[in-house]
């Protein structure tokens, strides 16, 4: 049954996948700017404000992008040059308390590497990826202990596949999704 706005009810309450409205809580947010609490040295420091660090360090992140590095790859690299290169010159200011050498978790990092629109090029990446791993995992699941093939794996593991040509199809035609224009 579908009530008055077109939803199917649920016994759960159910929220947005990504709250956009300034007076929303967002602190589920999958983003770097929704966990004011936690520091991300490049939400902190605008491009050119810190002394050439963010600069290199982004352009850093930029390379390896370009390289098709994975993502923990990156921002384990990211975390490595943070804490031995900058991490001991930065200080903060947070609810008026300095604070030297702030730490920069990975979680942090690749938050704002995948979500921040920066970095736009690492999310069409990470959506290969994700499309890659469900393949792999499906594939994995197919075949039955007696060498028979499972009717419903085996059609997920086809839909799956078929999704991912459509979309290597598309990217290859129109370019990543970060780069298409808007119709």
């Amino acid at each position: 049954m579908i009530d008055e706005d077109g939803c199917i009810p649920t016994e759960e309450s159910l929220g947005p996948l990504y709250s956009w409205f300034q007076g929303d809580d967002t602190s589920d947010n999958l983003a770097c700017s929704s966990s004011p609490n936690a520091f991300c040295f490049f939400c902190h420091f605008v491009p050119g404000n810190s002394g050439g660090a963010d600069a290199d360090l982004r352009a850093h992140c930029r390379t390896l992008i370009d390289q098709k590095k994975e993502v923990h790859t990156i921002v384990s690299s990211v975390a490595r040059i943070y804490d031995r290169d900058i991490r001991p010159m930065v200080k903060v200011v947070s609810n008026g308390v300095e604070i030297k050498a702030p730490q920069w978790s990975k979680r942090k990092i690749a938050l704002h590497l995948i979500t921040s629109g920066e970095f736009e090029g690492l999310f069409d990446q990470l959506q290969s990826k994700i499309f890659q791993t469900m393949i792999l995992r499906l594939q994995e699941k197919v075949v039955r202990s007696d060498g028979s093939i499972s009717d419903g794996p085996r059609r997920a593991l086809l839909s799956t596949m078929r999704e991912y040509n459509t979309f290597k199809q598309q990217w290859l035609s129109e370019g990543p999704p970060s780069k298409r224009t808007k119709r």
